[in-house]
Parts: C-alpha cells; structure tokens; sequence
C-alpha cells in the first residue's frame, strides 16, 4: 500500500537524497512512462533511478515495473524494498528464479545495474517516499502452437500485468523499465508481433528509447557476457542530446529518446554475495 498523501509533504519530498535530478518536463504530466531499454548495462537503470528520484521530489505517488517474472520475483521485489537492505534480505532476492540465474544465461535483467535500481526504491521508501515495485514479465504456459502466436501472447500478457498493476494503485505514476522490443509503438519488423506497448496504448503513455555512447553491455546471445557496443544516438550528429527528448527517434516507433552516455556492461547481481 502506498503511504497517505497526508503523511507526505513536499518539504519531504525536497530532501529525498537524489543522485542528480533529470529534467522532467518533455513527460510532464505522462502517468504511465515506458524506458525501452538495451539490458545489461549500469547507466540504463541508473537513469531510470534518477528519473524516479525526480518525480518522487515532486511528490508524485510512484510504481515502478521491472521485466522480471511475476509469478516468482513480485512479491520478494515487494518484501525487498520493505526490509533493511540487509546481506539476508538480499540473499532472500537472490535466491528467486530471475536472480540466481547462473552467468552463462544472465541476460542482463537481474544486473548489478537492475539491483541498484531495486535498491534505491528501497531506499526512497525508507525515507518516506510513496513507491511500489512489481514485476510483469510472463511467458510460461502461452496458448498458440506457432512462434508468432506464443510471442503475441507473452506481449500480451506483460501488458494484462501493467493494467493490473495500473488498476491496484489508481493515480499512481507507473515508471517501466523493459527491453526495447517490447516498448515500441509499431512491430520490429512486418509480420512481427505487437509490442506489449501496443496493448497499452489506452493510458497515453510516453515511450523512450535508450540512446549511448560507445561501451559495452552484458548480453545473451549463444552465450552470456560483456558486448562491445558502438555508439548509438538519436539526435543528429554534432548535436548535443538532452537527457530526456521528444521526437528525433529515427524509427519513429517511439515518442522520443533517453541518452545515458558511454554504458559499461553489468554482471549478474548474484556476483554481489
């Protein structure tokens, strides 16, 4: 449950302990705000950190969704940010599904970089702050006997996950974090599926895509470990990117771009015990 309004004033708010604020108006007034993003890098998540931290110091009620699976990992999200963040308490996260995943099939959704984020949810509602965790990835038991359908289907049901969370904290600001695939407006390619964003489109939702200098980023492909990265921006050459801007994606199969600067590839979290 989130904390009564009355409990939370915005002196509170203002003394949050921020690392960096970000420049919130292009989403201003966006209840639902959608960071497609390339996993297995620390400066994605951290992002997604510092815009929550923003909005929460502006007194917003918050929730943020992760891509992790919402059968196993929602309730020990939730049990996480309420607890002391002890060498236990995270042992405990650790120990679900997403999270004990060994290196070699670590695809870069229980990160060093996804914890940190976890961890300073914990960490704003410790000092007061309205936010909630939940987690909406779901592709077990999907109905279709082809791939395209078992894929419209996993789509899908992520989205029924974030209308059901939507509908459990009316008014709430939902920040999700989810790979990029899955948070644009239009198919990767003809005859793909319909992105998860697509059945989400009810709630106006701003969708944005990472943008990043040149680094590396923990990917699974035919095996699991840091990737070289080539720069890849969305503002033109020689133009200097805000942190959070509308339109220029090239695509257009988002409402505009995040740019994180150089990114650096993120173990797994269990490396942390």
């Amino acid at each position: 449950m989130f904390l009564a309004a009355s409990f939370w004033s915005t002196a509170q708010a203002r003394d949050l302990p921020c690392d960096g604020g970000v420049d919130l108006r292009p989403i201003a007034g966006k209840k639902l705000i959608v960071f497609g993003e390339l996993h297995g890098t620390i400066e994605g998540p951290a992002f997604v950190a510092r815009v929550l931290c923003s909005l929460a110091q502006r007194g917003e009620r918050l929730q943020l969704g992760l891509e992790q699976w919402a059968g196993s990992e929602d309730a020990p999200l939730k049990t996480y940010i309420r607890s002391k963040g002890t060498k236990q308490d995270r042992a405990a996260l650790f120990a679900t599904p997403s999270w004990s995943r060994e290196a070699a099939v670590h695809d870069g959704n229980a990160s060093i970089g996804v914890f940190d984020l976890v961890e300073s949810v914990r960490r704003l509602r410790e000092a007061g702050a309205p936010i909630e965790i939940f987690a909406f990835n779901n592709s077990h038991d999907l109905e279709g006997s082809t791939r395209l359908e078992q894929a419209t289907a996993h789509e899908r049901r992520m989205a029924e996950n974030v209308e059901n969370a939507i509908a459990a904290n009316p008014g709430a600001t939902t920040v999700l974090m989810v790979g990029g695939a899955h948070a644009r407006r239009i198919p990767l390619r003809d005859g793909a599926q319909p992105p998860m964003l697509t059945y989400l489109l009810r709630f106006e939702p701003v969708s944005l895509r990472m943008a990043w200098d040149a680094g590396a980023a923990w990917l699974l492909t035919s095996t699991s470990g840091p990737r070289p990265q080539p720069t890849w921006r969305c503002d033109p050459p020689g133009r200097k990117a805000e942190p959070i801007e509308l339109g220029f994606e090239p695509e257009a199969a988002f409402d505009g771009c995040y740019t994180v600067g150089a990114v650096t590839a993120a173990p797994p979290a269990r490396e942390m015990r």
